[in-house]
Formats: structure tokens, sequence, C-alpha cells
């Protein structure tokens, strides 16, 4: 992978929800920062492909993706740089809804879902440069509308802030957290 370039997003939000998908139909919990999936995912809509499409997968296999741990930070004037968290809850109830084993629900579902509040993540995608200006070119003219990790968590600001050379200290854990997952 030549690594020479990278293209820096910005994941700035009031709400922002990176699912933790392990946990169960009941509890949706984020995870503190964006996972790679997530953002793959959200690459995904702005390409307009549809979800559960082996090219995700693909996609996702094709970058590298890290967390610049001294751009990012609350947007209120705290100087903590740990995200705050939201519960919420969301009540679901639909007349043709089935259970596991098949048969009608009839009384409704609760969810819980947690989001993070008033952050801002500043994030640096690296691949191929060829890869980068497709990822580029779709995030600023997206087929689908995308969103940081749930349809209510609509950016801030302009995800896509462009392709720059590599920072020399990438790999230095103390300034970067390279997201694997």
């Amino acid at each position: 992978m030549n690594g020479s370039k990278v293209l820096k997003l910005v994941c700035s939000a009031m709400l922002q929800s990176w699912r933790n998908t392990g946990l169960g139909p009941e509890f949706r919990y984020t995870e503190m920062n964006p996972t790679k999936t997530g953002v793959a995912g959200m690459i995904a809509c702005a390409l307009g492909i549809p979800r559960g499409n082996s090219e995700i997968k693909r996609l996702e296999n094709n970058f590298e993706l890290y967390l610049s741990k001294k751009e990012s930070g609350s947007l209120t004037d705290t100087e903590e740089n740990i995200p705050d968290v939201l519960m919420d809850f969301q009540t679901i109830f639909a007349p043709t809804m089935l259970s596991a084993d098949g048969k009608p629900i009839h009384t409704p579902t609760v969810t819980n879902r947690e989001y993070i509040i008033a952050h801002r993540f500043v994030l640096y995608l690296k691949a191929d440069e060829n890869v980068l200006i497709k990822i580029k070119n779709a995030l600023n003219n997206p087929v689908w509308d995308y969103y940081l990790g749930s349809k209510c968590c609509i950016p801030a600001e302009p995800v896509c802030q462009g392709i720059y050379d590599c920072p020399k200290e990438l790999e230095d854990e103390n300034v970067y957290q390279h997201i694997r997952v």
C-alpha cells in the first residue's frame, strides 16, 4: 500500500453512534471513537454500495484508519478529551412485526441506544492515492446521504477535508491511534 498520502476525515456532530453490535438487540452501545467498519459503511453509502454487499468488506481491507489524539476533542469548552455519552431509548411497534419464533408481536419493543455527544474526531485514512481520490469524490458528491453511525447523527461540518502528505508521526501511538476494527 502506497502510504505517501492520507485523506483527512472529520467526524464532528452533536450525536454520533459507532455501534457495538455484539451486545444484542435491546442495548445498542457505542464505541468511544469511530470504528473502521463504521467509516467503511459511511463511505459505502457515499459510493452507493448497498448494505450487506461484499464490496464493503473489500473497501474496508483497502485502507488503514488513524485517529489524531491531539486534533480530536469535545465541541464544548471542557478540557477533558473523553467523549460524553447519552443513553436514549426508542419504542418500536408495528402490527406486522414478528418475534424470533415467527409469531406476531402485540406489545411495543423498547431498545436502549447510546450516543457520543458534542465531540469532534479527526481521522486519517491511509490508502493508495487512487482509492483516496475515489473516496474523496464520493464523500463530496455522495450517491446516498451518509451519517456518523446512525441516521440521527448528521455531520456538523464537511467530513472530507482533503488529501495530504502522510504525517511522519502517523505510527507514533502517543499522537495517533491506529483503528483496526
